[in-house]
């Protein structure tokens, strides 16, 4: 689970972080800044597993929660509450830089942004297929295939091939932009879990 759940956020978040300049990415770039926040439901497929997984995300700037059957995790920029259904425990931290490499999205990009090389395909039924080829030659990743809406200019599909020859798929559905989140929605609210246990790590 948490190897999806760091995939997809890392895949979310490369579109509208890439450094690109003057192409399709560069464009859901600049959508993705102008939108004030985001919404999507995922479906992450990892092969040689069964099931799948179905959550949600919320995204502001660098903020987020997100939502799966295991866990919900908030982050607020300054600190983070990631709250676990099966033991009914939530984690507060303040992630240091190498923690946030794991699982604060805009930290991830900000370590990968210039390390692929772009291949951007010919638009078709109106998606275009982008190709992210990391120029490490050491990196988990083989290659990350991202399938985006040419006129919404937001990711419908990313399927990633890591370095053990392992396939994670994930789908995205529900995508929102334009929506203006108060700070609240990114911080744990004890209200909401009154039998949560809260561990303070920080």
């Amino acid at each position: 689970m948490r190897r999806a759940y760091i995939s997809f956020l890392l895949i979310l978040l490369i579109l509208p972080l890439s450094h690109a300049q003057n192409s399709l990415l560069d464009k859901v770039k600049s959508k993705y800044e102008s939108s004030k926040g985001i919404s999507a439901v995922f479906t992450i497929m990892q092969e040689g597993t069964q099931g799948k997984i179905v959550g949600d995300i919320k995204m502001s700037g660098e903020k987020f929660v997100l939502n799966t059957p295991e866990i919900i995790s908030w982050y607020n920029v300054k600190e983070m509450w990631s709250y676990m259904f099966s033991t009914r425990e939530v984690n507060l931290s303040t992630p240091s830089l190498s923690e946030l490499q794991n699982i604060n999205p805009y930290a991830i990009i900000n370590g990968y942004k210039k390390g692929f090389t772009e291949k951007t395909g010919t638009p078709k039924n109106g998606k275009q297929t982008v190709t992210l080829i990391p120029k490490n030659k050491q990196s988990d990743f083989k290659k990350i295939v991202l399938i985006i809406d040419s006129q919404l200019l937001y990711p419908l599909s990313v399927t990633i091939y890591d370095k053990n020859n392992k396939v994670t798929q994930i789908e995205i559905s529900k995508y929102k932009s334009g929506l203006n989140y108060p700070d609240r929605t990114f911080v744990f609210d004890k209200k909401n879990y009154p039998d949560a246990e809260l561990i303070d790590l920080r």
